[in-house]
């Protein structure tokens, strides 16, 4: 059963495995969907509505916290079936509207999404009504240039996506999103740290009941990076990986290698970060995967963590 909370008369937060992110549900004043999920997992998304007696021909608006494919993945099949509008920073929707799909990640770590039209670019301290409540758009950069989080102040609470989770947060991805990616998620961080929060609504996870320590656990990982930046990057190779089974249900071990040396994201990682080794970093990066249990393996196969 999935977890369900009512944050406020009329909005709701729904959690999510890891293949798609987190929702946000509101029926008034018109019918909002924060973020829609990876695209092969829709049939999850459109019971999650249906589970509200809402149908996906009746979405008004999604608001996309920022542009990845499991964030915005099912948007093109929302668009087509209500006509809805798409609202996110305007730094995301440059990026759609370019056709961008490395900025994106799309193309960079293949897992795809179908493009759309955004309506709307949002900027710093913009508000969305939300049920009961009133969103203030915090611009949020750092795991994509243009993540916004949003935040509802009377209730002191944070819809965070991936700016942070339970003590983590999203991957830091400097070739994409530029070489300061990693200050930009600490100001990002210490943003939220200044915040009046009581609760954290992640974009994975579970909700946050005691954002503080979580805050400070995230801050402590981040100084880590600074002290020693290939923690980061394989931190980003162990969670792409995991992502990638995720999306394919699981993935034969044989041959996987040869699939990441012909993909976009690995060989730009390891040419960079690792010095070109590519056989002694895969390796590096499924054993840590494997102990982290972030995927196991079974029978020639790899598959995401409970998915055997």
């Amino acid at each position: 059963m999935r977890p369900v909370v009512e944050i406020a008369p009329g909005a709701w937060f729904v959690q999510r495995d890891w293949l798609s992110c987190n929702h946000f549900i509101a029926k008034l004043p018109q019918l909002t969907l924060i973020d829609t999920g990876y695209k092969d997992d829709l049939q999850e998304t459109i019971a999650v509505l249906r589970s509200f007696d809402v149908e996906p021909a009746d979405v008004d608006l999604i608001v996309n916290t920022h542009c990845h494919c499991d964030h915005a993945g099912s948007n093109r099949y929302f668009i087509e079936q209500s006509g809805c509008d798409v609202w996110m920073h305007e730094e995301e929707k440059r990026r759609i509207d370019t056709r961008d799909d490395i900025a994106t990640w799309w193309r960079f770590h293949d897992t795809w999404a179908d493009f759309f039209k955004v309506d709307k670019g949002l900027r710093e301290n913009d508000e969305i009504r939300f049920g009961s409540l009133v969103l203030q758009v915090i611009y949020a950069p750092g795991h994509s240039r243009g993540l916004m989080i949003l935040y509802a102040k009377d209730l002191k609470a944070l819809f965070s996506s991936d700016a942070i989770w339970q003590g983590d947060m999203g991957v830091i991805n400097p070739i994409v999103e530029g070489e300061d990616a990693l200050d930009r998620a600490v100001e990002t961080v210490e943003r939220i740290e200044k915040l009046n929060l009581e609760v954290i609504y992640p974009g994975h996870g579970p909700i946050i009941h005691k954002p503080k320590p979580v805050i400070d656990r995230l801050l402590r990982k981040l100084e880590r990076y600074y002290q020693d930046e290939s923690m980061m990057h394989m931190d980003h190779m162990k969670k792409m990986i995991a992502y990638y089974v995720l999306t394919q249900g699981r993935v034969k071990e044989d041959g996987y290698y040869d699939y990441l040396l012909r993909s976009v994201w690995f060989p730009r990682m390891v040419d960079r970060y690792f010095d070109g080794r590519y056989e002694s970093t895969y390796q590096a990066v499924i054993d840590g995967s494997l102990r982290s249990k972030m995927i196991v393996r079974d029978n020639g196969y790899l598959y995401g963590a409970g998915k055997i």
